[in-house]
């Protein structure tokens, strides 16, 4: 499902030269939840599934950030990543 999530903003065209973000920790009624540190992947992890997606996007990057006393993860998808038509 993350590569195909990836893939989808990779390919959307009305945000193609914009910055993309997947949030980890939000539900679908957006209320914050956050996520546990224990289980948040590390970035290499991360990398190696985006080594699926061809071509290969040059800027995705990973991490986590604290709001409101909650842990959340975040991908980032820079509009540097300008291929088209990414797939798997």
């Amino acid at each position: 499902d993350f590569i195909k999530d990836v893939i989808a903003m990779l390919n959307a065209e009305a945000a193609m030269n914009e910055d993309k973000f997947i949030i980890f920790g939000v539900d679908n009624s957006k209320n914050l939840k956050g996520i546990e540190a224990r289980l948040w992947r590390d970035d290499n992890e991360w990398q190696n599934l985006i080594k699926k997606i061809t071509p290969r996007p040059i800027d995705v990057r990973t991490g986590t950030v604290e709001f409101d006393n909650k842990l959340f993860g975040y991908i980032y998808i820079s509009p540097l990543n300008d291929e088209w038509v990414y797939e798997a």
